[in-house]
């Protein structure tokens, strides 16, 4: 069986239906119980189902009842409105029971409740959800005149997400429905790192469950309803216990996050080994893909003291110099320029961004580059100075290139330079001086009589 609506395609493999009942064709009126329909995609069983006039099917229509669906058969069955991203998959068992009652000339009462059972989701052979149980209920009234609903209970339970709101949909003609709520928003930070973990690249970890109070609202039209969150505002705050990523560990924080005119923006501020981190990321979710960026010249780090995680997982991503740091002191200033990231991309070579980071104090005694290098100059010094050393840096094509890293060791002048690639690949040239001990005496003096 094939249902089509606007050039889209509703699809089940079997339908029956098996009910009784009685119709009246004069005055439009139809009232059955009960009704069993059994499909490929799920079952539905309605204790009662009455219609006191099939032209006005949403003001008349009473029901009670009860089903339950396959997740990834019901996917199937509406990919035209609605498809995962490739690699991605989900299971579970939905069950739904509803109850809506229409009287003549008050507003009509509904209750929907939505459980899904034994929920994963996947991508390739990552699971960020697995056995997992959301809880979804409406309670709400329908005035038959106007349409509009009035909803005195929405809440989602999920060990993801806890969401509890009360709020309103009113109905419009071309100029679109308007809706709006307010409640209490909790999500599970350690559950969202997971998330961000099975579909990028970024090693986040988080943690923090505590609710805050939010307001969303927006105005729709026909046409953007399947793109609501490009049209829909939000008020709100998140708290986090602990927020680490390349090797920078926040804690107690509290993040404002606003959302309007598709553009959502969050305030990340806190103090972090001795110094200070504030971060301002947007996220364009009017583009296609959405697009991470990042405010035009921000003081992202001010003054961090730097750790050897600090060292390997971040600033070893601008320079190869600080892979496999061991022993290292100072602090560090991070600014960039500029940031710009197309999300949902299998390759990273559309990622963007420049900046430079200011050394103070710094001092490398051991790193798996530094060591190398040590070796093959003869050098037993194994302290590289880089106090005052600025390292600017800038990404595009899929590698980070740095200005020429000028330093001594020992008596020797080292001139560091190339690029390295997001998938790790290094092109790096390192410069010495010609001396005595690094070429031998005869060389040497061959050297300077050329010289």
């Amino acid at each position: 069986m094939a249902v089509q609506q606007d050039k889209k395609t509703y699809r089940d493999k079997k339908v029956v239906i098996e009910t009784a009942g009685s119709v009246d064709m004069v005055n439009r009126v139809a009232s059955f119980s009960p009704v069993h329909i059994d499909s490929s995609n799920g079952a539905v069983s309605f204790e009662k189902f009455s219609v006191g006039d099939w032209n006005k099917l949403l003001d008349t229509l009473s029901s009670t009842g009860q089903a339950r669906f396959d997740l990834r058969t019901v996917l199937d069955a509406v990919a035209d409105w609605f498809s995962l991203p490739p690699e991605v998959s989900t299971t579970g068992t939905v069950d739904l029971n509803w109850n809506g009652a229409a009287d003549k000339e008050t507003d009509h009462r509904y209750r929907i409740t939505a459980d899904v059972n034994d929920f994963i989701l996947a991508r390739k052979e990552l699971q960020a959800f697995t056995g997992e149980k959301v809880a979804l209920q409406i309670d709400g009234l329908r005035n038959p005149t106007s349409g509009n609903l009035e909803l005195n209970q929405l809440s989602i339970a999920s060990p993801m997400l806890d969401f509890a709101a009360t709020g309103f949909l009113n109905q419009g003609a071309e100029s679109g429905a308007e809706f709006g709520f307010n409640g209490d928003l909790g999500l599970d930070l350690a559950r969202i790192a997971t998330l961000v973990r099975t579909f990028s690249e970024i090693d986040l970890e988080m943690a923090g469950k505590s609710a805050r109070p939010f307001e969303l609202s927006g105005k729709l039209t026909p046409d953007q309803a399947q793109q609501w969150w490009r049209h829909t505002d939000f008020k709100g705050s998140f708290q986090a216990d602990l927020i680490k990523v390349l090797g920078v560990e926040l804690s107690s924080l509290e993040i404002p996050v606003l959302i309007s005119g598709g553009i959502a923006q969050a305030d990340v501020q806190g103090r972090v080994n001795q110094g200070e981190l504030l971060l301002k990321p947007q996220l364009d979710m009017k583009s296609e893909p959405p697009v991470l960026t990042i405010p035009e010249n921000s003081q992202v780090l001010t003054q961090v003291q730097i750790t050897r995680e600090m060292a390997d997982q971040l600033m070893a991503r601008i320079h190869p110099l600080f892979m496999g740091a061991s022993q290292m002191s100072g602090s560090v200033d991070l600014h960039l320029e500029r940031f710009d990231w197309p999300l949902g991309k299998e390759s990273l070579n559309d990622l963007q961004f420049a900046g430079f980071m200011d050394l103070n104090e710094v001092r490398l005694e051991s790193s798996a580059m530094l060591g190398s290098l040590l070796q093959a100059l003869r050098i037993q010094d194994t302290v590289l100075d880089l106090s005052g050393r600025q390292i600017r840096f800038e990404a595009k094509d899929g590698r980070i290139a740095t200005n020429p890293l000028r330093t001594n060791l020992s008596d020797t002048e080292l001139v560091i330079s190339g690029s390295l690639g997001l998938d790790t690949t290094i092109d790096y040239l390192a410069q010495v001086e010609v001396t005595e001990r690094l070429v031998g005496g005869d060389l040497y003096k061959l050297s300077l009589i050329h010289i």
